[in-house]
């Protein structure tokens, strides 16, 4: 395969909590976020008197897609949510994965793919909003001969 493309469409309150994966049918793992919004691609200190260290407060909105694709015009996945509060909305937008999807270059694209997504919140039960992966599409180039 050449570029694989991946599309969310997520639906969560404190989008830094999240963690999302694309696996390959054979099992590469390719970490396409992991909390975003800290500084410099980690995540931020935990916050007085509490365990999570986690990324921006702010919210993954239904319809709000947020896709991943190599690329060095693309802002790198750990900037989603950068700067923004925790009554605020993330945008749509395109970022570049944690992990570069160029690592499944040259892979057979048949096969069943999966999207994990992980919260890390630490166990916190006070989210009004539970987490909604609403949908997910994977696009698969194919290298052409």
């Amino acid at each position: 395969l050449g570029d694989v493309w991946l599309t969310l469409d997520v639906q969560h309150q404190w989008a830094g909590e999240l963690t999302f994966k694309l696996v390959h049918p054979q099992g590469t793992v390719v970490r396409a976020m992991h909390r975003p919004g800290g500084e410099n691609g980690y995540p931020l200190l935990p916050e007085p008197g509490t365990k999570c260290p986690c990324g921006t407060p702010a919210n993954f909105k239904a319809k709000n897609l947020i896709h991943f694709r190599d690329g060095q015009m693309n802002p790198p996945a750990f900037e989603i949510g950068k700067g923004l509060a925790f009554d605020q909305d993330i945008p749509s937008g395109t970022f570049m994965p944690d992990t570069p999807f160029s690592d499944l270059k040259g892979k057979l694209a048949a096969g069943e793919w999966s999207v994990c997504v992980g919260d890390t919140s630490d166990g916190m039960t006070n989210m009004t909003n539970p987490g909604d992966l609403l949908g997910a599409k994977i696009e698969i180039v194919r290298v052409k001969f």
